[in-house]
């Protein structure tokens, strides 16, 4: 799955950086901006899919490990990054004058600036998924759709509908291997996804059925499309571009984290310059990629830089426990 989760994650990135250039150039970006948000049910739904996929094996481990794990992984980057973003937008406003947008002790406690949202819902999505993991799948589901219902009413809906996401990719997980299932029933899975995807957007067309985000219209559309997805990266393993992707997967947390920062910023200085911003935004995307990938590449050599996405380096021995066993995905 590592090779999905890189898709996703070059989706979430350029959708970013698409959104911070349509904030300078509003006319010159609101096509592209549209059409990224059309594939908004490829991006977070499928990361929050995957990360559930990862429960089963977290718990294996003993609570013990797993809580450490979760705060060594997921608790600490949240807050180290939340500092760093903090000290960035202090440094902006004194440079550019731009005011600071960063309230820090509310962004590490109850409302996380910007991107950093995701380690926050997953640092609770791990925590109910201990609980509900063991309680079964028809408890998990009911309480997972029961939060929903709730939830998203009341203006909640972001969070509980990943929730489901993540609640499902645990038990697809546990169940069963997904992808050897999907392999078996292949063209049943992806005529049956095409289908419901279809039905839903005529209605939307034709105004029958609400269309926004994370409404119960974006969730069916959304895991209709988990399993076609699913099935065209198992198709594509074979080709060229599939080790890069599956890479970019197992080092998702540093270009989630990293390319925040570095995306804002370089709009800031284009606009100072009389080039073309549709031009510049291919270069632009590179750059982005490229300042993301040089960390990764500085992560695996440097202690001090690991340090930055996971506290593992503090506990030498567990951390070379860690290293003796296969890769996993940060997230």
């Amino acid at each position: 799955m590592d090779m999905l989760r890189g898709v996703a994650i070059c989706l979430v990135v350029m959708y970013h950086c698409t959104v911070y250039m349509y904030e300078k150039y509003p006319d010159a970006f609101a096509g592209l901006k549209y059409a990224s948000e059309l594939v908004g049910p490829l991006r977070m739904p499928v990361l929050f899919f995957l990360s559930g996929m990862l429960l089963a094996g977290s718990i294996k481990k003993g609570p013990k490990r797993y809580a450490l794990g979760k705060i060594n992984n997921l608790v600490y980057p949240f807050v180290v990054w939340t500092l760093v973003l903090y000290l960035l937008y202090e440094v902006r406003e004194i440079a550019l004058g731009l005011p600071s947008e960063i309230e820090l002790f509310t962004a590490l406690v109850y409302d996380p600036w910007h991107h950093l949202w995701f380690l926050h819902y997953l640092s609770v999505y791990y925590i109910l998924g201990y609980f509900l993991f063991k309680a079964g799948f028809v408890v998990a589901a009911l309480v997972a759709v029961s939060l929903y219902a709730v939830g998203y009413p009341t203006g909640h809906g972001y969070f509980t509908a990943l929730f489901m996401f993540f609640v499902a990719g645990a038990f697809a997980n546990r169940s069963s291997n997904l992808a050897r299932w999907i392999d078996a029933h292949e063209a049943q899975v992806v005529c049956a996804g095409l289908l419901v995807i279809a039905l839903c957007m005529t209605g939307v067309i034709v105004g029958l059925l609400p269309m926004a985000k994370h409404n119960l219209t974006y969730c069916i559309v959304a895991a209709a499309g988990l399993p076609i997805l699913i099935s065209l990266t198992k198709r594509a393993e074979h080709c060229r571009i599939a080790p890069a992707l599956a890479y970019l997967g197992r080092n998702s947390l540093v270009l989630y984290m990293v390319h925040v920062p570095v995306g804002i910023a370089i709009p800031l200085l284009i606009e100072r310059t009389e080039w073309n911003p549709v031009l510049v935004y291919p270069a632009y995307l590179a750059v982005v990629f490229t300042a993301c990938l040089g960390v990764v590449w500085l992560r695996q050599r440097s202690k001090s830089v690991d340090l930055m996405f996971s506290a593992e380096q503090l506990y030498p021995r567990r951390h070379k426990d860690k290293l003796a066993r296969p890769a996993e995905p940060d997230v």
